[in-house]
Formats: C-alpha cells, sequence, structure tokens
C-alpha cells in the first residue's frame, strides 16, 4: 500500500499537468487569435488598395429628342479574390450640373483589373437649367462621376467580418457632347427661355392664382424659387431647404434640413413636410417671429422641390440648396 509521501507526490504531479496543459492552452489561443487580428488588419489594409478609374472618354448621345444618353467607362481594381460588390452607387454631372444617378446591385468584381461601364439616361423635361444651357451649348465638356462600392470583407472567403464603403471620384475633360436635332434643341430652347424668364412667369402664375382664390375657385399657393422663403397674406411664413451629406466626400445618403419661420402675427401650425417620396409629420404651432427646424434622414438624392403644408397655406420650395 502507497505511502502518504507517494499519494501527495502523484497528485503533486498530477497538479503539475493539469497547470501546464493550461498554459499550453492558452499560449495555441493566444497565437491562433494574434493570427486571426493580423489576418483581419491585413484584410482591412488591403481594402485601401481598391481602386477606380477611367476606362475611356465619356460618351454622351442623343437617344431620343427628350433623352440623352451617358456612358461611362470605368476599370476597378480588386486586390483580392473574387467578391460581389452588394451595390456600386454613382452620380453624374456635367459641367458641374447634376445630370443623375443610378446604381448597379451585386456586381461581380474579379481578382485584378476588370472593366465596367456606369450607364445614365438624363430626360432633358426634368434636367435643371443649368444642365440644359450646358447640352444646348454643345462642344466639350467636363463629365465627372462619383460614387461608392459597398464590399463585404469576407474571412476565409466565407463569413462576412465588416461592410467597406469604398468611394470613388473620377473626371473627364473635352467630352464631345451630341448634335442636337431640331426638336431637341427647341425644347432647349423653350426650357431655357423658361429658365431665364421664371420670375416674370411666376409672378403671372400667381397673380392668375390670386384672382381666382378671390372667387372661390382656387386656394393660394404661395412657390419660393431659388430656395427661398415664401410669404404672402394667405401664408405668413418664410422657408428655407437644403441637403447636407451624411457621410464624408459628400456622398448620400443626405439629410434635407428645412427651416421654417413664421413672419406673420399670428401663429402657424406647420403639418407636414414633402420631399419627393418622404414625408414627415410635423403638427407643430410656430409662434410669431420664431423659427423651427425639421430634418428628414436618408435621401438617396436631392430633392427636386419641398412643400410644407400649414395652417395658412403651402409653401413650395422649387431649388433646393445642396451644401457640402
Amino acid at each position: 500500500m502507497a505511502s502518504l509521501e507517494e499519494r501527495v507526490a502523484r497528485l503533486e504531479a498530477a497538479e503539475r499537468r493539469r497547470r501546464l496543459l493550461g498554459l499550453a492552452r492558452l499560449a495555441f489561443y493566444a497565437i491562433l487569435l494574434a493570427g486571426l487580428v493580423v489576418y483581419l488588419v491585413g484584410l482591412y489594409e488591403s481594402s485601401g488598395e481598391w481602386r477606380a478609374e477611367l476606362a475611356d472618354t465619356p460618351r454622351v448621345g442623343l437617344r431620343s429628342p427628350r433623352v440623352v444618353g451617358v456612358e461611362v467607362p470605368l476599370r476597378i481594381y480588386n486586390p483580392d479574390g473574387d467578391v460581389m460588390a452588394k451595390l456600386v452607387y454613382y452620380r453624374v454631372y456635367i459641367n458641374g450640373y447634376y445630370a443623375g444617378d443610378g446604381f448597379m446591385p451585386y456586381l461581380h468584381l474579379p481578382s485584378g483589373w476588370s472593366e465596367h461601364v456606369v450607364r445614365l439616361e438624363v430626360d432633358l423635361s426634368r434636367a435643371s437649367c443649368g444642365l440644359a444651357q450646358a447640352l444646348a451649348s454643345g462642344g466639350n465638356a467636363t463629365v465627372r462621376v462619383e460614387g461608392y462600392a459597398m464590399v463585404d470583407l469576407k474571412v476565409f472567403g466565407r463569413f462576412t467580418w465588416k461592410t467597406v464603403t469604398l468611394p470613388f471620384n473620377l473626371t473627364a475633360t473635352q467630352v464631345q457632347l451630341p448634335q442636337l436635332d431640331p426638336a431637341t434643341r427647341g425644347l432647349l430652347e423653350l426650357y431655357l427661355y423658361a429658365c431665364n424668364n421664371s420670375a416674370s412667369i411666376l409672378e403671372v402664375l400667381q397673380a392668375a392664382a390670386s384672382l381666382l382664390s378671390q372667387g372661390g375657385l382656387l386656394p393660394v399657393s404661395p412657390i419660393a424659387p431659388g430656395g427661398g422663403g415664401g410669404g404672402s397674406p394667405a401664408a405668413p411664413i418664410n422657408v428655407t431647404a437644403a441637403v447636407e451629406p451624411q457621410t464624408p466626400g459628400g456622398l448620400p445618403p443626405y439629410v434635407l434640413v428645412v427651416n421654417v419661420t413664421n413672419t406673420g402675427s399670428e401663429p402657424v401650425v406647420v403639418y407636414e413636410i414633402h420631399a419627393d417620396s418622404h414625408t414627415l409629420e410635423v403638427n407643430e404651432t410656430i409662434q410669431p417671429g420664431t423659427t423651427r427646424t425639421y430634418h428628414i434622414d436618408g435621401l438617396l438624392t436631392p430633392p427636386e422641390q419641398v412643400t410644407v403644408s400649414t395652417s395658412s397655406g403651402t409653401v413650395v420650395v422649387v431649388a433646393v440648396k445642396v451644401l457640402g
């Protein structure tokens, strides 16, 4: 029968083995974690090597008397293995004027360089005055495309670890604009006439609305051009609207900032604010001489107009300032 000293010795040896095994496991996990951290850091840093450049000169052509097509060939460099970009969003500018935006969902990006084409159709009936002037002038123009790609960083090519946003901003000069046919040129000239004489046209429309309202046939809805405020005895409020990017680099999404000032002598209730397909329920009373600021988040593009419904009338801002 083993003595007490031998039994104690065996217990102490077993305890030492257990501790050594625990230390070995801890060292293994530490090495594994350090390797994973190094791998993830390298994976994240490799995302900074992504880049995009122009593959060829952008092409601007006439698709119909009312539609101008824009095509921008791109080359995208992917430093990693084959990936699927969840979304590629882009905006196109011609001579600095916003022409439109678009997106390419689930774009396959093989390892190395790959070529893609950004396509956009511009409806001339919805173009800004500056863009219409640029297209009517003809000749050469500067085309800029900016946007971002959303790519999942996958651990060992299987598990999504992080989604990164990779921005791009490309500019091409001396881009030939299309020769316009008589129908398109006539449309643009009519549109530019309305742009250049918007103040006098607006006065006529408001005077007509005022006359009709006196007969009880039409309510007055002041219109505020140029991002300014609308004000009249029917709607004693002033409205300004501007959009700001919510991400660095001036990329979407945007936040719309609307300032409403009561310039009258009586309280005014603000019911709703509409910005394209977005609606903000307000139902707030603004006292005389007071300004309230409201925000609408998550806009993918700057709104074409902002409508503010109040107890004293409706104000429409038809030109929203873009900040940033």
